[in-house]
């Protein structure tokens, strides 16, 4: 979704030569689903990450009392 609207912002600002009447708008709209998609994958690896090394101290804790 996020890629979606960038390109679609782009493709625009590429037919139009950015000579809109507000371009920064035209810009966010290509800069802000990029930097949200990277936040967001950002979370989703933290996340698994956490997962990941939670379950690994669960086993070695159980090797350890039995």
């Amino acid at each position: 979704m996020c890629g979606l609207v960038s390109l679609a912002a782009l493709v625009a600002g590429g037919l139009t030569g950015l000579d809109v009447p507000e371009p920064g708008t035209l810009e966010r709209l290509m800069g802000y689903p990029i930097t949200l998609g990277v936040a967001a994958s950002g979370l989703v690896i933290a996340q698994r990450v956490h997962r990941h090394r939670k379950e690994g101290r669960g086993r070695v804790t159980g090797k350890a009392q039995a």
